[in-house]
């Protein structure tokens, strides 16, 4: 344990991450500073927003922002969800025990009064995966469950407010007892109980779409008949939050000077930043740019940033933080995998920056020796959106019109967004392991037409489809079973302060008027027999919007269920929404964009999983509301969607062979590749004797993204290989068909 000069430990938050890292359980049993200018460095990476004191905002002081996310918090400390860490020591049920407070600066608007928002820790779990059906059937789970402290009514006047807030009693008994004056035997414990611990209360909690505990629905009761219900767990508490209630919204709320101990400590050690960093090296390494640097013994811990404009301040629009570091890391190297959002950004360089971090997390911006630019020419590409003629776009409108699904009218040759294991990220539930592709995977095809319309086309392998019913789910409901939502900036990146390409949208939650954010979701819904009967076209521009503007279609295939749609980008938006025009042939613009696809196996209500396109280092399951977690995509005019022949510095696309879309298959695949300049291609297709039982393609391509289709008609059921050739480069994949 580190000692201050006040003799007092260091709390040792460690940050619960999207991708689950796995870190020892600790145990806490001394006085420990949470946060002062910055979250402690322990924390291996933190997704706490530390900004400037927005009442004072220059007098240097940091503070943690945590901004109204549906159910809970976006930002959390804490320790390893299933392992959680100790903090038994700090709780007492003896009169005469030592009593650790909570110390916390608090900042809370007139706009969270009336309403559920304070403090929260969460106690672990063990398999937020499981529905409360599998629970109630005998599976064995450790649920999540919270010990709340809701803000005072005073608290929401705008003003900074401090608090010393006793930790409450271990269990539901202890501190009912304590709240009328007893301990748990009935015997009287001879003082007042202080009333800011009054205002805890143990209370439920939520396992992927159920919810369990509460004495009253939607209450917050400490007591509670629900058979799921159990004692919070001190001895392993995996987080730490500022929460706000389901479905009330609310305002910002900053924390500052938030630590545990028996009394007052002195927080000045804690406020001095570290010399500036240096030592700092900046390489292309193949399909990634790194970021490396020799640690200093002085520093407690290290951040990267990274911009599409040479750095100067990391604290200015523009600037992404990729990751923090402590000063124990394994290794002291960030390896960035940016996809270019479009071909003609493959010469321009990317910005990098690193800064150094005191023992408490002050953190030093003089990054004067520390920054510096990366040119890479292989870094990978990703799908844009294609600009569409008024015949193409009539094509597929035509076969909307006519309930015909199919892709038909979508220009061949350009790139398509596969969701699966290759490129997605977990959503929901958190923490849990991406399904096989097979469960759930996607192949989507973009483009928008000169009439300010998104046109969608998406297959989805589905082991196990699951529809809302008519007339039932084709409400706020329909993402508890198989659909398909979008995320949509409806502006460019660059012209919103604070954003840019690389960071893509600041917003931390869902904006209107200049530059508006909606989520549209696109869901299938079956009759009584399991037939799909129509489809809503949902657009939901805050917890709840206006219900429907275009036409989707859908249904199912061998392989899972497809689906075809227009939306209007001129009517979604709310009263004072801006309409972004959509580019000319010649233009290109840069919209934030998240792609996720709904799974609902079980038979039951609700989803099993939800998995989401982008890459972003800070996506969450609160990705829905939350547009800076959405990628850049850009919207690319017909002439600039693809490399000029003859032009080197247009040469940017990679050689690459994807999966096959769907596998497995049995009647059709799809099989996308990409050149980095035109050549001789052929791409076939083998069994496991090496005998070729197919050529694909057999000829002249120019540079970019191509895509081929396999018939599977007289091939049987098994495994298969296929190999594109380009030149002298070869690449091979497998696939399998089921019949």
């Amino acid at each position: 344990m580190i000692k201050s000069a006040t003799s007092c430990g260091l709390l040792a938050l460690v940050l619960l991450l999207a991708g689950g890292a796995a870190w020892a359980q600790g145990s806490i049993d001394d006085d420990f500073i949470v946060f002062v200018n910055g979250p402690n460095v322990v924390i291996p990476e933190s997704d706490l927003a530390t900004v400037n004191d927005p009442l004072e905002p220059t007098s240097g002081n940091k503070v943690a922002r945590f901004d109204y996310a549906d159910f809970s918090s976006v930002r959390v400390v804490g320790w390893q969800r299933d392992l959680g860490t100790d903090l038994s020591a700090l709780i007492s049920d003896d009169a005469a025990g030592a009593q650790y407070n909570l110390y916390v600066r608090v900042l809370s608007g007139p706009e969270n009064l009336g309403k559920a928002v304070g403090l929260v820790f969460f106690d672990s779990t063990t398999d937020p995966a499981l529905s409360r059906e599998e629970i109630e059937g005998g599976a064995e789970a450790d649920l999540e469950f919270r010990a709340f402290w809701p803000f005072p009514d005073e608290a929401h006047d705008g003003t900074w407010k401090d608090y010393a807030i006793p930790l409450p009693p271990s269990t539901i008994a202890a501190l009912d007892s304590a709240k009328v004056g007893k301990d748990v035997d009935g015997n009287d414990l001879g003082f007042e109980f202080d009333p800011l611990a009054a205002n805890w209360s143990y209370t439920g909690g939520w396992n992927n779409g159920g919810s369990y505990g509460y004495g009253e629905p939607g209450g917050f009761s400490p007591a509670s008949t629900d058979p799921l219900f159990e004692e919070f767990g001190w001895a392993a508490t995996h987080a730490f939050a500022v929460f706000f209630d389901n479905n009330q919204g609310g305002e910002t709320v900053y924390l500052d000077d938030v630590y545990i101990a028996t009394e007052p400590l002195d927080l000045s050690i804690a406020e001095n930043p570290p010399a500036p960093m240096s030592g700092v090296s900046f390489d292309a390494t193949g399909r990634t740019n790194t970021v490396s640097w020799t640690p200093n013994t002085d520093f407690g811990g290290y951040s990267v940033y990274a911009s599409d404009s040479p750095i100067t301040d990391p604290a200015a629009g523009g600037v992404v933080k990729l990751g923090s570091f402590a000063f124990d890391a394994a290794a002291f190297a960030l390896e960035h995998r940016y996809e270019l959002p479009h071909p003609s950004l493959g010469q321009e360089p990317l910005y990098y920056a690193v800064t150094s971090l005191s023992q408490f997390g002050v953190e030093n911006f003089d990054v004067s020796s520390s920054s510096g630019s990366v040119t890479n020419a292989d870094l990978d590409q990703q799908p844009f959106i294609i600009g569409l003629t008024d015949d193409e776009a009539n094509t597929i409108f035509t076969n909307i019109a006519n309930g015909i699904v199919s892709d038909a009218g979508f220009p061949e040759g350009y790139p398509t967004f596969f969701i699966d294991n290759r490129h997605s990220q977990i959503s929901e539930p958190p923490g849990s392991e991406l399904p096989a592709d097979s469960d759930i995977s996607a192949r989507v095809r973009l483009a928008y037409s000169s009439f300010n319309e998104l046109y969608v086309y998406a297959e989805f392998t589905d082991d196990a489809t699951q529809f809302g019913l008519e007339g039932v789910n084709n409400g706020g409901d329909a993402w508890q079973f198989d659909s398909f939502e979008i995320g949509w900036g409806n502006y460019d990146v660059n012209d919103v302060p604070g954003g840019s390409t690389i960071v893509g949208s600041p917003h931390v939650d869902m904006q209107r008027g200049e530059f508006a954010d909606y989520q549209l979701r696109l869901a299938p819904l079956q009759d009584g027999a399991g037939e799909i009967v129509t489809t809503a076209t949902q657009v939901d521009w805050s917890l709840f919007g206006p219900p429907q503007n275009g036409i989707t279609i859908s249904e199912k295939t061998d392989t899972g269920w497809a689906l075809l749609s227009v939306i209007g980008l001129a009517g979604i938006q709310a009263d004072g929404d801006a309409v972004l025009p959509p580019p000319g042939a010649d233009e290109i613009r840069y919209v934030p964009m998240e792609l996720s696809v709904n799974d609902a196996d079980n038979g039951e209500s609700n989803r099993e999983n939800q998995i989401s396109w982008g890459l972003k280092p800070n996506h969450t399951n609160q990705w829905w509301n939350t547009p800076a977690q959405w990628p850049t995509v850009a919207l690319a005019g017909r002439n600039t969607a693809m490399p000029v022949a003859g032009e080197d510095d247009a040469q940017v696309a990679t050689f690459a062979l994807e999966a096959n879309y769907p596998n497995p298959f049995s009647q059709a695949t799809h099989i996308a590749y990409t050149l980095p300049e035109a050549a001789e291609v052929t791409v076939e297709v083998f069994d496991v004797l090496g005998r070729r039982v197919a050529v694909l393609v057999d000829g002249a391509r120019v540079a970019g993204a191509h895509t081929a289709t396999l018939d599977a008609q007289g091939l049987a059921s098994g495994l298969y290989l296929y190999r594109l050739t380009a030149g002298k480069r070869t690449a091979v994949e497998q696939m399998m068909v089921i019949k």
